[in-house]
């Protein structure tokens, strides 16, 4: 399977751990991440709240290249998600975009990472954080 993945400023900084685990993960799912040459920030630390143009216009700049890959966008940061998910509402872009929980937790690819487990993780006690942004606007 290849997606295009838009790894975001953060993914590339101060982020390069959650960006390297993405990455792992979707290696040993048979995932084909294919990163867009000439992508730009969203805009997504602070276009939002300084001017309602710019911040549908940054991300909006990426859309064509996206559309012209023509696969799934994945984007694992919550903010540029939704700055994504806001400029194609905006612009009428077809490109269908994914944040990482709802693109794992798709149910054939959850029979992907049932099949890849190598070591059930049986009786462990865990909890989950997915972020402030991940589950709201």
């Amino acid at each position: 399977m290849k997606v295009t993945y838009y790894p975001g400023c953060s993914l590339e900084s101060s982020a390069r751990d959650y960006d390297e685990s993405i990455k792992a993960v979707c290696r040993a799912l048979d995932i084909h991440l294919q990163e867009p040459k000439n992508w730009t920030c969203c805009g997504a630390t602070s276009a939002h709240s300084l001017n309602e143009k710019l911040a549908i216009d940054l991300p909006a700049r990426n859309l064509p290249e996206f559309e012209s890959m023509g696969q799934d966008l994945l984007v694992p940061c919550p903010l540029c998600y939704n700055r994504l998910i806001r400029a194609k509402e905006k612009k009428g872009s077809a490109v269908p975009i994914h944040d990482m929980a709802s693109f794992m937790a798709q149910p054939d690819m959850l029979e992907k990472i049932r099949s890849a487990v190598k070591t059930p993780l049986t009786g462990l006690s865990a909890v989950c954080y997915y972020g402030c942004m991940a589950n709201r606007p």
